[in-house]
C-alpha cells in the first residue's frame, strides 16, 4: 500500500553560497522507497541533495488520507501553505508551514493564518505575507508522474485535529 510522505530536502544549487531547502510530497510503501523520486525532483545539484526530515501524512483536519487510482469523489484537496516572518535578532527569514484540507486556496490560507500564526507569534516579531500573496505559494498537493490520486474521507471527531507535522525522522541522509 502506498502512503503519502512530506519530505524536507536540503542541498546546493549552481551559483548559491548556502544550502537551500524545499519540500516534496512523494508516495511509497515506506520512505526508503521514495528516495529516487526525491532525488529526481530536487531542483539543484543532484549530488548534494539530502533528506533533513519527513513525516508520513495520515490525517489532516479530521480527514483520512488515502492514495487511490481513481478520481476523488469530492472537491476537497490538501493544500501546502508556507508562512514567513522576521525576528530582530535573526538575519534569516523564519518559516513555518502546514498542510490543510480545503476547497480553495483562500480557505487553506485562512486556516494557515489561524493555526500557524499563533504557533509562530512568540518567534516572529513582524509577520509578512510574501509567501501567501500568490496562489503558487499556497498550492494543492499532487503526486508528480503518478496514477495515484489523493483521497480525503471524513473520519469524524476523533480525527478533528490534524496530526502534528512533527518529523517521523530528522537528521541528515544523503540521497
Amino acid at each position: 500500500m502506498h502512503r503519502l510522505f512530506l519530505a524536507y530536502l536540503g542541498g546546493r544549487i549552481s551559483g548559491g553560497h548556502i544550502e537551500i531547502h524545499d519540500v516534496r510530497f512523494v508516495h511509497g510503501e515506506n520512505i526508503t522507497a521514495t528516495y529516487e523520486q526525491l532525488k529526481q525532483q530536487w531542483i539543484g545539484d543532484k549530488g548534494s541533495v539530502h533528506l533533513d526530515s519527513y513525516v508520513l501524512l495520515n490525517h489532516i483536519n479530521g480527514y483520512r488520507i488515502q492514495l487511490l487510482a481513481q478520481q476523488p469523489s469530492n472537491d476537497l484537496k490538501l493544500y501546502f501553505v508556507n508562512l514567513g516572518g522576521y525576528h530582530p535578532e535573526l538575519m534569516a527569514e523564519q518559516h513555518c508551514f502546514g498542510v490543510f484540507v480545503a476547497t480553495s486556496p483562500d480557505q487553506a490560507k485562512q486556516r494557515a493564518w489561524h493555526e500557524l500564526l499563533k504557533k509562530m507569534q512568540p518567534i516572529w516579531q513582524q509577520a509578512h505575507k510574501d509567501d501567501l500573496i500568490a496562489v503558487d505559494d499556497c498550492f494543492p498537493v499532487s503526486l508528480i508522474d503518478s496514477p495515484l490520486q489523493i483521497h480525503l474521507s471524513y473520519e469524524g471527531e476523533h480525527l478533528s485535529q490534524s496530526q502534528p507535522l512533527q518529523p517521523d525522522w530528522f537528521g541528515y541522509h544523503k540521497l
